[in-house]
């Protein structure tokens, strides 16, 4: 099994040597993207995770072409790992058991680590709303909100994940999408 590596554009890069991860960022890089996104997840043991001499690497090479490394986790033990090993960003949060002391430690040595949070396990209300409403336009927030309570008045039979593709805007509404976090949101730009 590969261990994956990936882009939020259409390749994906399945990387086996420290070599390999070094010379996937470097391609990244040419194509000026704005950062690197590495799963250091096995999905439920579906996949193998990427190691920490392989993501060491690349967040290394990253860091060397003034790159910023998100890491889509789920481990405790990795997001330690990961914070140890200089990574600038979390696709989500800890969620197999919770924070330790140790790691609030490490992120307090790291206070620029950005850290991505997961929707609610659970019905979603207007409330909720509220973790974007610095960084999303306030129309786009009215008009999520409507689609909430809109949403609620429909049959149970839809699915939250529709409920969200038709409320969020149309960026944050496909995984597969580029997410143009840097104009929209109002993080900064690399040059």
């Amino acid at each position: 099994m590969q261990a994956p590596v990936r882009n939020t554009g259409a390749r994906r890069y399945g990387v086996k040597t420290e070599a390999e991860a070094r010379a996937a960022v470097r391609e990244l890089a040419a194509k000026k993207v704005d950062l690197i996104k590495i799963w250091v997840d096995d999905r439920n043991g579906t996949v193998e995770k990427l190691t920490p001499p392989l993501y060491r690497a690349i967040i290394d090479e990253a860091h060397k072409n003034n790159l910023r490394v998100a890491a889509h986790i789920f481990y405790l033990a990795d997001a330690k790992e990961l914070l140890r090993s200089g990574i600038d960003i979390f696709a989500h949060g800890i969620r197999d058991q919770d924070v330790d002391d140790e790691v609030i430690a490490l992120f307090k040595q790291h206070p620029n680590v950005a850290v991505i949070p997961n929707l609610p396990d659970r019905e979603t209300t207007a409330a909720d709303l509220s973790f974007a409403a610095e960084t999303v336009p306030a129309a786009e927030i009215e008009r999520m909100r409507n689609a909430v309570v809109t949403a609620k008045r429909r049959s149970s039979t839809e699915s939250r994940p529709a409920i969200w593709r038709n409320s969020m805007p149309p960026a944050f509404a496909s995984a597969s999408a580029p997410i143009p976090a840097r104009r929209s949101a109002g993080t900064r730009t690399r040059n």
